[in-house]
């Protein structure tokens, strides 16, 4: 069974010739039992995705995945300890420490530098391996990762990752706040995939795509930038210009996702090299009569972005970044939403990350039994209520033609929280996480900076400004949040999509 609860020997009955216990002794003994039967464990206790549809840091042949799924150690403070599978979701409010070990052979010391990956821990975490502190973060529902230095790792002997976690929330100084009533369940733990990816010594760090289809759809643009990091001693750089010029380029290949076959491939594009950081690069693809998507037809591409060493007629592959791309034309006009200029109308569901046997630790098969439900439904939209999903979700819906709505759990807040300097850090953080994510998902259709908090006030409208302009600097998808007060509304005409709530009484 996926619920666990700890093994106490908290049992009423006696044996036939053992001394008595006093009533009050034994009341007192069954309400321990019970105390400690309430430190719940819903456990998932899946591996870490793997392959070319996991939505987040997809598999390939120059890079590694230690997964960090399976059984860890477990301590509640002020209660039990025990073994828990991770992921896992905790059902009470309090603080927990997960402990387990694994192992790095000295092969992959000389090849790779590693970062720890987690694609959700709620709601606050500290992380601690052989000791030394390797990071925090905040917020349950965003991903983030964190180089780990080769100094901190034991080499041919056991590591101990510690992750400490807290689910508790205040009702003013945390993202999301605590909610007083009709709020979501505040599951904590290691909810989702955990892993270290090593990746090579000089790798690509992240990459930005985007497409642009002609007006008669008949070629779309597909422009790739990347950033790398790392280090390069044997490049045999060459000084030029006051930038060095290195013997290192990077190329995309674009192939159709259902065949494999190659549709378009770019030049070599060379890397430069200023002072201890690598320049952006950029490449492009042209795609003659592409497939554009839809939630009718969904078609994907799927693109290889390759750093290589050498020149363009003779180069060794050091990394390989991969994502899924889709092309489509969105757009607003006229008061209307058009998708590859025809007019769409939303219909869809709220959706949040919860289930009975699992929590808010679901499996990729459960959330994709919820994807396949709701496309029969004859839906074409999820709005993830309230905070950003499984990385996995936003793979679906790129495949089975769902646009996605993805907002912060910024659920109620009163304006004098809004104004509050750390509030609008925290939420500038989260959203910022929440975008470079999921940006390059083909079926993200808008992003949300809220939902019926306080949007009446000057404050407000100065919050819904820095997260617009923020949210615009790093993708150019719409934005969005959700509001009741229409009159009184001071901030709708500064998003593009006024989301009304409208809530109906039986």
């Amino acid at each position: 069974m996926p619920i666990r609860t700890p093994k106490l020997s908290c049992s009423p009955f006696l044996k036939p010739n053992s001394t008595r216990v006093p009533v009050a002794l034994l009341a007192l003994l069954l309400s321990i039992c019970d105390g400690f039967a309430e430190y719940r464990f819903l456990e998932n206790w899946s591996p870490a995705g793997k392959g070319s549809d996991v939505g987040y840091f997809l598999d390939t042949p120059y890079r590694s995945k230690i997964d960090l799924s399976g059984l860890w150690n477990y301590t509640v403070e002020g209660g039990p300890s025990g073994t828990v599978r991770v992921p896992s979701a905790f059902d009470f409010t309090g603080t927990v420490t997960f402990e387990r070990k694994f192992e790095i052979t000295p092969e992959m010391v000389d090849k790779f530098q590693f970062f720890l990956v987690m694609f959700g821990t709620n709601h606050a975490c500290e992380v601690s391996l052989n000791g030394d502190f390797i990071t925090s973060h905040a917020g349950g529902y965003t991903s983030f990762y964190q180089s780990i230095p080769k100094n901190t790792l034991q080499v041919g002997k056991e590591n101990v990752i510690q992750v400490v976690v807290s689910n508790r929330l205040d009702p003013r100084r945390t993202l999301p706040l605590r909610s007083n009533v009709w709020g979501w369940r505040n599951y904590g733990g290691i909810l989702r995939d955990v892993f270290i990816l090593a990746v090579p010594l000089l790798s690509i760090s992240d990459v930005v795509a985007g497409s642009t289809l002609s007006a008669d759809g008949g070629t779309a643009t597909i422009t790739v930038g990347a950033t790398f990091e790392g280090t390069a001693e044997t490049s045999g750089l060459e000084n030029s210009g006051g930038k060095r010029s290195s013997s290192f380029g990077m190329y995309v290949e674009l192939l159709d996702k259902i065949t494999g076959f190659l549709v378009a491939k770019s030049q070599v594009v060379p890397l430069s090299h200023a002072g201890n950081d690598w320049d952006r690069a950029h490449a492009e693809v042209r795609v003659d009569n592409p497939k554009v998507w839809s939630p009718e037809s969904p078609e994907l591409y799927f693109a290889r972005v390759f750093l290589v060493q050498g020149t363009s007629k003779d180069f060794t592959v050091i990394d390989e970044y991969d994502l899924n791309l889709g092309i489509r034309k969105l757009e607003i006009a006229g008061g209307h939403l058009k998708l590859n200029g025809r007019q769409v109308v939303l219909k869809g569901v709220v959706w949040q990350e919860d289930h009975p046997n699992f929590g808010s630790a679901m499996s990729y098969e459960e959330l994709e039994k919820d994807v396949a439900q709701i496309k029969s439904l004859g839906a074409n939209t999820i709005r993830f209520g309230n905070h950003p999903p499984h990385p996995y979700m936003l793979n679906l819906c790129d495949r089975y033609g769902l646009f996605a709505m993805e907002e912060l759990p910024i659920a109620g807040a009163p304006s004098s929280v809004l104004a509050e300097e750390y509030f609008v850090e925290l939420a500038s953080t989260a959203l910022r996480e929440m975008i470079v994510r999921d940006r390059h998902h083909v079926s993200v259709l808008a992003w949300g900076v809220g939902d019926e908090f306080e949007s009446s006030t000057p404050a407000a409208r100065t919050f819904v400004e820095a997260m617009v302009r923020l949210a615009r600097s790093l993708d150019n998808r719409p934005t969005y949040y959700g509001a009741r007060l229409v009159e009184s509304d001071n901030c709708s005409d500064l998003v593009d999509i006024a989301a009304l709530n409208l809530h109906t009484q039986d």
